[in-house]
């Protein structure tokens, strides 16, 4: 009776311990970031890379290119390397950006004129 009662607080703490985990899945060739320490300062890591996993040592070590070396790191210090869209000219957009096109056959010395006209006006709105 008490090993069934332990087996069965034991499942339902299994349960609510395990139920915010995440399963991290890496395929061969996948390019991660590695949380390594910090040169010169032992206490302080952070997340270095983008390396290249190889192969899969076991559930939850995997094996990652760093340089020349093949080393075996715990999934928990790994992280998937999400490569960003090159943004385009056409997608960035300027907040209150005015543009004057001038055509070739157009008096420079008007359009000069007439941009002196409207800044006036606009100052003494």
């Amino acid at each position: 009776m008490a090993a069934e009662n332990a087996k069965t607080k034991l499942a339902e703490y299994r349960e609510t311990r395990n139920s915010n985990t995440r399963y991290r899945e890496f395929s061969k060739g996948d390019k991660v970031l590695i949380l390594l320490l910090q040169d010169g300062n032992n206490l302080f890591m952070r997340y270095q890379g983008p390396y290249i996993k190889r192969k899969v040592a076991n559930d939850n070590n995997y094996v990652c290119q760093v340089g020349k070396n093949f080393k075996t790191y715990h999934a928990n210090l790994l992280k998937k390397f999400e490569e960003r869209q090159p943004i385009s000219p056409h997608d960035i957009i300027l907040p209150h950006a005015v543009v004057s096109f001038i055509k070739d056959d157009v008096d420079l010395e008007a359009n000069i004129e007439i941009l002196r006209i409207t800044r006036k006006n606009s100052r003494q709105m």
